[in-house]
C-alpha cells in the first residue's frame, strides 16, 4: 500500500483470539485452549498546533505538539517539509526523533514567505500533515536595527 509522497504504508494488526480444540481418545474427551495474539497498528494522527516561535532573516524556528494518538505503535519521529510561496511544491527539510518537538529551519532567504508542515511517523508510516495556518516571512525581527557606517 502506498501513502503520501510515495512512501510505503503498513497496517499492523493486534488481536487476541482463544481457540478451543477438542480431542477425543478412547472414552476420554479433552479440551485445550490456544491463545493467539496479533497486533494492529495504524499511522499516528497529525501533530498538533504547528507554529513559528522565532523568526529571523535566514531561519524560522518551528514548534509543535504531539499527536492525539500514536496509532497503536510508538512514534519514531517527525518529518518536516517547507514550501516557498513562489513555488508549487513542498520540499523535505528534516527528520527529527520522536522526543524533539521543535526545529530550526535554516538557509531561508530574507523577504521570502514560507509554509511549513510536520508529519508524525511510527512503524506503520506517516500521519497526515499539520500545516501552518498562514505563511511566515523570513525577516529581521522588529526592534532590531543594523547600522552600517557610511564609508
Amino acid at each position: 500500500m502506498s501513502g503520501r509522497n510515495g512512501r510505503k504504508v503498513k497496517r499492523i494488526l493486534t488481536m487476541t483470539m482463544i481457540v478451543k480444540v477438542r480431542k477425543t481418545c478412547l472414552f476420554q474427551i479433552t479440551f485445550s485452549f490456544i491463545v493467539l495474539s496479533v497486533s494492529i497498528s495504524d499511522v499516528p494522527s497529525s501533530p498538533q498546533n504547528v507554529r513559528g516561535t522565532e523568526v529571523d532573516a535566514s531561519y524560522i524556528t518551528l514548534a509543535w505538539d504531539i499527536p492525539a494518538t500514536d496509532g497503536g505503535s510508538a512514534l519514531t519521529g517527525y518529518v518536516i517539509e517547507k514550501k516557498d510561496m513562489k513555488r508549487a511544491d513542498y520540499v523535505f527539510v528534516a527528520n527529527v526523533d520522536a522526543t524533539t518537538l521543535q526545529y530550526k529551519a535554516t538557509r531561508l532567504f530574507e523577504g521570502f514567505e514560507y509554509l511549513f508542515r510536520v508529519f508524525a511517523e511510527n512503524q506503520a508510516g506517516l500521519s497526515k500533515p499539520c500545516e501552518l495556518d498562514k505563511p511566515i516571512k523570513a525577516r529581521i525581527p522588529y526592534g532590531l536595527f543594523v547600522l552600517f557606517p557610511y564609508l
